[in-house]
C-alpha cells in the first residue's frame, strides 16, 4: 500500500526530554508491573513548516484529542485493556477511541496500568484537522516493555495418590502428610498487585511457568534438596497452573517459595510470590538393611564343637540401616529427634536339619542398640554375645551348625523394611562346624603284681555318640578338652601322671598309675575323681587296683580258694 512519510511525530519514554533533547534519545521503557501505575512521557516531536530543526514541537501545546490503543507482542493477544489516565483503552488502532491529554510546550505525561502480562507497546495518533504546524496529523509507538506479575500464591498442596491436604504439622510429633520423595500436588496462581489473576502467565510463546523453592522450617539435619519434578506445572489457564508430581526427597518441614520458572520474565527479571506456610511433617519411604560383615562363629574344637559347649562369633555380623526417600537417597535429616525407629528384638534359629531332641540357645546373645545423634539417616548395630546347641539326651546324633538371625525394622509411623523380616541366614563355623554329644570317660585297671615300681594305665578318653556308627565312639578329632583330678589311696603309695589338668589328644587323655609303696599286705587301691568341661556327660571316677587278678569276662562268678 501507499506509504505516508512525517517530518513528525510522538515520541514515547520513560522520563521526559530536555529541551533541546539529546542527540539520541533513550526511548527503552523498563519492565512494570502488572496493574501497579506507572508514568511514560510524550513528546511531539520533529519538523514543522515554520521549524525545520528536528526537535521537540513546542507550539504542540494545551489540550489535544489523543487516541491510544495497546499492541500486543508476547502472548499474540490478552483479555485486558490497558488503562491511560485512568481511561480502559482499545486494543487495536481500528477501534481506538480520544481522550483527551494535556500537553505542555510539545510535552505531556501520562499515567498507564496493565492489569495482565506479557510484552505489549502502545500506540497513539492526533489525526484531528486544522493545526497548521501539523497539516498530516501526528501519531507515534512506544518501544515495546514487559510487564511482569506481582507475585505468585500457592495452594490446594495436598497428597497426589489421595487428596490428602498438607496438615502443615510445626514439629517432629506433628501429622504425616508424606513419604519422602512421593509426590504432592500443588497449584499455583499469577497475581497482579491488588492479587487478581493475570490470565496472559503462561500464554507466552515460550510458555512461562513457576518454580518452587524450599526452605527448611523444621528438621533433624540441615540438608535441604530442590524440589524434583518431572513435569511439575501443567497449562496455565487463567492465570494458574497445577502440577501433581512435586516432590521432596527429604525429612522435616518445609515452606514453598514461587518465582518465575526460568528467573527471568519475558527477559525482565524474576519475579518472588508469596512464601507458602509449613508444609509436612516429610518422614522417610522406607528403611533399607544391608549386612555389612560376612559373619562367622568359632568351632570349639578343631572341625567340631560340643553340643552344650558356647561358641562365640569370629567375625560377627553387623548391619546397616538407612531411612531412604522413594528412589533410594539417603533421608539425611531422619536424625535427633526425628529418629523415630525404636531398637529392634532378633530371634536366633538353628538354620537346616537339626537331631531330634537338640535345640539351640541363644539366651547369651545380643546386639548393640540402635540410637542416632547426628546419624545422617543411617545407623549399624553389630551382632555380640554366645549361643550354644542343647541336647536333651546324650545319645544324640551329630548335625551340622549353622544360625539363622532375624528382627523386624519398622518405626512409629509405620515407616518399615520392605524385606521384613530381615534375615542374616546360615551363619557357620571357621572349620567345619559339626555339633557333637560328648562323653568323659575313664575305666578301672587291674593287676595281679604288687611289686613297687609297677605301672598301671588307667584308661582315660573323650567318646562322641553317633547311632549310624554303632553308638557311642572315640572322638579322635578332640584336642581341645582338658580334665582334673584327684587321686586317694587306699592300702598303697601310688604316683600318677600325667600332672592335672590333663590335655587330651587324638581323644586319648590315659592316666599312668605306679606303685611306689603299700601298707604290708600285698596290693591295694588308687581312686581317681574327675572333672569335666559342663559340656560333657561323664564318668565321674575309675579305680586302679594292684596285686589282684581281675578274672576273665567269660565266668559269670570267680573267688580265690582259701
Amino acid at each position: 500500500g501507499a506509504l505516508l512519510f512525517s517530518p513528525s511525530g510522538f515520541v514515547v519514554t520513560a522520563g521526559a526530554l530536555s529541551n533541546p533533547p539529546p542527540a539520541i534519545i533513550d526511548q527503552a521503557i523498563p519492565a512494570q508491573t502488572a496493574a501497579s501505575n506507572f508514568t511514560l512521557h510524550v513528546a511531539a516531536y520533529g519538523q514543522t513548516a515554520s521549524d525545520p530543526v528536528c526537535g521537540i514541537i513546542e507550539a504542540y501545546d494545551g489540550g489535544k484529542s489523543i487516541q491510544w490503543w495497546s499492541g500486543y507482542n508476547d502472548p499474540a493477544s490478552g483479555s485486558r485493556q490497558v488503562a491511560v489516565n485512568g481511561v480502559a483503552i482499545a486494543g487495536s488502532e481500528a477501534a481506538a477511541a480520544a481522550q483527551a491529554v494535556s500537553f505542555s510546550a510539545g510535552q505531556a505525561q501520562v499515567t498507564v496500568n496493565y492489569p495482565d502480562v506479557g510484552d505489549i507497546d502502545l500506540g497513539l495518533k492526533d489525526d484531528t484537522t486544522g493545526n497548521p504546524a501539523l497539516p498530516t496529523g501526528i501519531r507515534g509507538t512506544s518501544q515495546p516493555f514487559v510487564v511482569r506479575p506481582a507475585g505468585f500464591v500457592l495452594s490446594n498442596i495436598q497428597r497426589t495418590s489421595d487428596a490428602f491436604a498438607n496438615p502443615a504439622a510445626v514439629d517432629q510429633n506433628g501429622t504425616v502428610f508424606i513419604a519422602a520423595g512421593s509426590p504432592f500436588s500443588v497449584t499455583v496462581q499469577a497475581v497482579d498487585a491488588l492479587g487478581n489473576a493475570t490470565p496472559n502467565y503462561g500464554q507466552e510463546n515460550s510458555p512461562e511457568t513457576v518454580l518452587l523453592t524450599p526452605s527448611l522450617v523444621a528438621a533433624g539435619g540441615t540438608n535441604n534438596p530442590a524440589i524434583a519434578f518431572t513435569s511439575g506445572f501443567g497449562a496455565f489457564t487463567a492465570g494458574s497452573a497445577t502440577g501433581t508430581d512435586f516432590s521432596w526427597p527429604e525429612v522435616g518441614i518445609i515452606s514453598l517459595t514461587p518465582s518465575v520458572g526460568d528467573g527471568n520474565y519475558l527477559g525482565a527479571g524474576d519475579v518472588t510470590g508469596t512464601v507458602s506456610g509449613n508444609v509436612g511433617r516429610f518422614i522417610p519411604y522406607d528403611f533399607a538393611v544391608a549386612l555389612t560383615t560376612i559373619p562367622s562363629f568359632n568351632t570349639q574344637c578343631g572341625s567340631f564343637s560340643y553340643m552344650g559347649q558356647s561358641f562365640a562369633y569370629n567375625i560377627a555380623p553387623s548391619v546397616a540401616i538407612t531411612a531412604r526417600a522413594l528412589g533410594g537417597t539417603t533421608t539425611q535429616n531422619y536424625d535427633n529427634a526425628w529418629w523415630k525407629l525404636g531398637d529392634f528384638s532378633e530371634s536366633y534359629s538353628h538354620s537346616g536339619a537339626i537331631s531330634s531332641g537338640a535345640s539351640l540357645d541363644a539366651s547369651g546373645a545380643g546386639h548393640t542398640a540402635i540410637s542416632c545423634v547426628n546419624c545422617g539417616g543411617s545407623v549399624v548395630s553389630s551382632f555380640n554375645g554366645s549361643l550354644s546347641y542343647s541336647a536333651a539326651t546324650p545319645e544324640t546324633d551329630p548335625f551340622v551348625g549353622a544360625v539363622d538371625i532375624s528382627f523386624n525394622v519398622s518405626d512409629s509411623d509405620a515407616v518399615a523394611y520392605a524385606g521384613n523380616p530381615f534375615t542374616i541366614a546360615a551363619i557357620g563355623f571357621t572349620s567345619g562346624g559339626e555339633q557333637r554329644s560328648g562323653l568323659g570317660y575313664a575305666q578301672d585297671a587291674y593287676g595281679t603284681y604288687a611289686t613297687i615300681g609297677d605301672v598301671l594305665t588307667l584308661p582315660v578318653e573323650t567318646r562322641y555318640y553317633d547311632s549310624a556308627a554303632g553308638g557311642w565312639l572315640t572322638n579322635s578329632a578332640d584336642s581341645c578338652t582338658t580334665y582334673s583330678y584327684t587321686q586317694v589311696d587306699s592300702g598303697i603309695s601310688a604316683s600318677i601322671g600325667p600332672a592335672s589338668p590333663v590335655g587330651i589328644s587324638a581323644g586319648n587323655g590315659d592316666l599312668a598309675v605306679q606303685l611306689s609303696a603299700d601298707a604290708g599286705d600285698p596290693g591295694g587301691a588308687s581312686t581317681v575323681t574327675f572333672t569335666w568341661p559342663s559340656w560333657l556327660t561323664a564318668t565321674t571316677s575309675a579305680t586302679a587296683t594292684f596285686g589282684i587278678f581281675r578274672g576273665d569276662d567269660r565266668f559269670l562268678y570267680w573267688r580265690e580258694a582259701p
